[in-house]
């Protein structure tokens, strides 16, 4: 995978969890959404600077971002807390969204680093 298409990924990646921390502020009120959602998109952001310096670390810090979000957001559709005592689980399409997302760009890393390992190797 070209770094350029690794890149705007990432730039999406980091995007898109900020506005899903701010969908769950505004829609469910829950003020951890936003606090978490920034930060993590704020982390990936950050990773992606760094990574015009410094490809490695800012590659295997987006990396460890999406493996956290996977597990987390993973977690919360395996086993749904209800909102309220007595009410029902629900399972909220923001965390499908951020653990589909988190996975796709983990997996899209790990085939990013192999194409480079590939190419070094023949080269």
């Amino acid at each position: 995978m070209k770094p350029k298409v690794l890149d705007g990924l990432i730039l999406f990646y980091g995007l898109l969890l900020i506005a899903l921390g701010v969908i769950g502020y505004v829609v469910g009120h829950h003020f951890m959404s936003l606090v978490g959602g920034a930060t993590a998109g704020i982390l990936v952001l950050g990773f992606l600077a760094i990574t015009a310096k410094k490809r490695q670390l800012g590659r295997i810090g987006v990396a460890t971002v999406a493996i956290l979000m996977f597990i987390m957001f993973g977690g919360q559709i395996a086993a749904p807390k209800p909102v309220n005592p007595g009410d029902p689980p629900r399972k909220v399409w923001q965390a499908y969204t951020a653990a589909s997302a988190s996975l796709v760009v983990f997996l899209a890393l790990g085939y990013g680093h192999m194409s480079a390992m590939k190419e070094r190797k023949l080269g």
